[in-house]
């Protein structure tokens, strides 16, 4: 197994992040993320990417269907936390 992986796995485990309180843990993340050349714009692209794929087939990533009037959200940057 990828060692980065399991060091990583390791990092985000450590940190508290009860259902409610997982700012710290998506903080990490973002963090590691554009460690790894991530930018805010891709990750959004990429999300977005994700969310229309399931809007296609009318799911979403939890196996849900969308419900009537309810909309994938934007990209706009107003609905996603700064990094």
């Amino acid at each position: 197994m990828n060692d980065y992986a399991v060091q990583l796995l390791i990092r985000m485990l450590k940190i508290y992040s009860p259902s409610g309180k997982e700012k710290a843990l998506s903080d990490f993340l973002a963090k590691e993320m554009k460690k790894l050349g991530f930018t805010d714009k891709k990750m959004l692209n990429m999300l977005q990417k994700a969310i229309d794929e399931d809007q296609k087939k009318g799911l979403n990533k939890w196996g849900g269907k969308y419900s009537k009037g309810e909309k994938p959200p934007s990209i706009d940057p107003k609905y996603w936390e700064k990094w």
